[in-house]
């Protein structure tokens, strides 16, 4: 459908406001197509990431969020609205507090895991399973208790396993996200080899072209973190 090809394309250019207006006008039309909605619930969530106030990135959000239940009960066999569907829970869940959070991270992921096994060759659903992992295993003490209060046994999440998934999404699609690169680094850092990791941060540093907030904030704490292990 040449006007999901032109939406994707939007989405990369960090066009987002153009294709929320592209994909709201095709769904007046086809209400129940997966393939619309998996791509609202991208776009509402890479939105609420650029908002600056908390309600309008709540509401954007939930408005994703509800996007991407739909996709998913459309259609339950395409890796990218398992994708979706697994990041706009956990952005929900994250809304309401780390309780909250912590009970549904084992939904969150096996969504991510199933993203990967349909997808097996997309850098984006690869990259989102790194993410999970990494964000279990860089909770602080108090953060990774509650977890364990509420699971007989805790999802589970290493440095180890997140980097192979960022560098599996990196050979994928090589320069695809700043933001992997950078976790990459963190990554390296967190296992202490600090000469990988400082490749991978030069490499962020020199980004060009920057086409949106996650590359500028991108860019930036790369350019820290090379202050702070030269």
């Amino acid at each position: 459908m040449e006007e999901l090809n032109h939406s994707d394309y939007l989405f990369d250019q960090n066009r987002l406001e153009e294709d929320i207006s592209l994909l709201n006008d095709l769904r007046k039309s086809d209400k129940n197509n997966a393939q619309i909605l998996w791509r609202l619930a991208r776009t509402y969530y890479q939105l609420s990431k650029d908002s600056q106030m908390k309600s309008k990135r709540s509401e954007l959000i939930n408005t994703g969020f509800e996007c991407a239940k739909q996709a998913l009960a459309l259609d339950d066999n395409c890796g990218f609205t398992h994708c979706w569907y697994a990041v706009l829970f956990d952005a929900v869940s994250d809304l309401r507090g780390i309780k909250e959070r912590a009970s549904n991270l084992k939904d969150v992921k096996r969504h991510m895991i199933k993203a990967v096994e349909l997808n097996p060759n997309d850098a984006i659903c690869r990259h989102v399973l790194g993410m999970l992992t990494y964000s279990i295993a860089d909770l602080n003490w108090f953060k990774r208790k509650i977890l364990e209060n509420a699971f007989d046994k805790p999802p589970e999440g290493s440095y180890e396993e997140a980097l192979e998934h960022f560098l599996i999404a990196e050979e994928i699609e090589p320069n695809f996200y700043s933001v992997n690169k950078l976790l990459i680094a963190k990554c390296y850092i967190a296992l202490k080899d600090y000469k990988s990791a400082k490749e991978y941060l030069k490499k962020v540093a020199a980004l060009v072209p920057i086409k949106s907030e996650d590359d500028i904030n991108s860019v930036e704490e790369a350019k820290y973190l090379l202050t702070k292990y030269k």
